[in-house]
């Protein structure tokens, strides 16, 4: 997914994200927000170590993540109604590109921008700055969504 779909009249998003797990662990994936829930769906297991996976499962609660991340399934590892969300997180130091989401004890930190260790090769300095600008875009929206899907509940 290389593009993200923003529809401010239904009030949804569907973008391209990343799941954060300890310093190095990432996964690409995807995160919806629509109808008044957060949704985020994994793409396989991307740069994530054994000791990421069995942490990811714990968390989630759900029979065999770890396998069928490392299959490359998709795998959706949260799908939260907004309202039900403890915490929505959108920390300065990820500049607009990140955010933490939590719900019943459950955090998940999740980026906007394509962190270094998933990219392959030299990339050039107009791809940094797409993905920078996306990113905090999406970050933007998500929060806004957020948000506005909050103050009506």
């Amino acid at each position: 997914m290389a593009q993200s779909r923003y529809n401010e009249s239904k009030q949804s998003l569907l973008c391209e994200a990343w799941l954060l797990v300890g310093l190095s662990g990432s996964t690409s994936g995807s995160l919806r927000i629509a109808n008044g829930r957060i949704a985020f769906t994994a793409r396989g297991c991307g740069a994530l170590s054994r000791r990421h996976l069995r942490r990811i499962e714990r968390m989630c609660a759900l029979p065999d993540v770890a396998d069928r991340l490392r299959q490359n399934h998709h795998v959706t590892l949260f799908d939260w109604k907004i309202a039900d969300l403890d915490n929505a997180v959108f920390p300065w130091y990820y500049f607009g590109g990140g955010a933490h989401f939590a719900s019943d004890g459950v955090r998940f930190r999740i980026s906007f921008l394509r962190p270094q260790n998933t990219v392959a090769g030299h990339v050039g300095m107009g791809e940094i700055l797409r993905n920078l600008r996306s990113g905090r875009a999406n970050g933007r929206v998500c929060r806004h969504l957020l948000m506005a899907a909050r103050s009506q509940s």
